[in-house]
């Protein structure tokens, strides 16, 4: 079978925690890259048995208006090789985040195309099927909801908070991170807003990750003013997995502020892995995959409600241990087997 497009800039952890589950069940994974010019022709040069998509939008979004109708071009050419293969649709976001380029509504209709071409698909909570089939009117018939796979094996983690303080700099104050690829969608410059509006001085945030662009960066330049680099610290720069503890285990919080739909979201997962608290938008996919005590919920794109729970976890003696069970379900193995399952029901049900 074959995962595609796979990878985008760098290997994503997250494909590779499911490669890692199939293979554990003898299931043979090819990675085939996105391509400029006509990607979909890749899959005739491979011929896998099942082909697993991610982040399709790469297909049909290019950097500018004639690359993009370029794009479309040779996704409307190549569409109908999806149909020769059993196709899964992975169900991650409703619409990319690159929401400043195309419509919804447009996007919409090309990510229909597609699933049409599809014979099945995989969501990684209840909330997020639910919504998803609320969005797309014609969707696969054939679906599986499967937790979102865990990263333990992924990360080392062996340092302890005070290690990991003493490494940066840090004191005893309250630590929020915000971690993972720094994009808008990810409302950090919300998070930054609440953050100086804080009543309590003795904090710090930490921004870990690489920016999007060049400008969004200096967009949190600016937006930090005269706390930047103090009490507002920022590493710009992918951070690799032996690193990742370094930055999690010196936190108290882990913040997440989506503007839009989350529906898998992996920093939460991330949280989990390290059994940081996390205080997230009160949604529904972020309530079932995070709704345990220890983590902590504001009202989505709400400000005011965002500064209130940091306020309000300042005076809190932090207590990771009401959060240490671990979702033995989202076991890589455990994932790759029920994946495994499904492909061989889609092929049962072709043949």
């Amino acid at each position: 079978m074959a995962f595609f497009p796979y990878g985008f800039l760098q290997e994503n952890p997250y494909q590779n925690q499911i490669i890692a589950g199939l293979e554990a069940n003898e299931v043979e994974v090819i990675k085939i890259p996105g391509k400029k010019f006509f990607p979909l022709l890749q899959l005739i040069k491979y011929n896998p048995d099942i082909v697993h998509i991610f982040w399709p939008h790469d297909f049909y979004i290019g950097k500018n208006s004639g690359t993009t109708i370029i794009k479309r071009a040779m996704l409307t050419c190549t569409l109908p090789i999806l149909k020769r293969y059993t196709s899964v649709y992975s169900a991650d976001n409703l619409v990319s985040h690159d929401s400043e380029t195309i419509s919804e509504k447009t996007e919409k209709i090309w990510i229909a195309k597609i699933l049409k071409k599809c014979r099945g698909i995989i969501y990684m909570s209840k909330a997020a099927s639910e919504l998803y089939q609320n969005f797309y009117t014609a969707l696969p018939k054939n679906k599986l909801i499967i937790s979102h796979v865990n990263f333990n094996s992924n990360y080392p983690n062996n340092l302890s908070l005070d290690t990991c303080r003493k490494l940066l700099s840090l004191k005893d104050e309250t630590v929020f991170c915000i971690f993972g690829r720094i994009h808008p969608y990810k409302g950090v410059l919300g998070i930054i807003n609440a953050f100086k509006q804080l009543k309590n001085t003795d904090v710090v945030l930490l921004i870990v990750g690489k920016c999007s662009s060049a400008d969004y960066y200096q967009q949190i330049i600016t937006a930090s003013g005269n706390l930047f680099q103090n009490r507002i610290r920022v590493v710009n720069e992918f951070i690799p997995n032996s690193d990742v503890q370094l930055y999690l285990n010196a936190s108290d919080y882990l913040l997440l502020n989506y503007v839009d739909t989350p529906l898998n979201p992996g920093s939460a997962i991330i949280a989990e892995t390290f059994n940081i608290p996390v205080i997230a938008p009160e949604t529904s996919v972020l309530k079932e995959i995070v709704g345990k005590p220890g983590n902590y919920f504001f009202l989505q794109n709400n400000t005011a409600s965002l500064q209130k729970i940091m306020e309000e976890v300042c005076q809190i003696e932090q207590n990771r241990s009401l959060r240490s069970t671990v979702n033995t379900e989202s076991d890589p193995k455990i994932i790759g087997k029920k994946l495994k399952e499904f492909y061989l029901s889609l092929l049962q049900k072709v043949h």
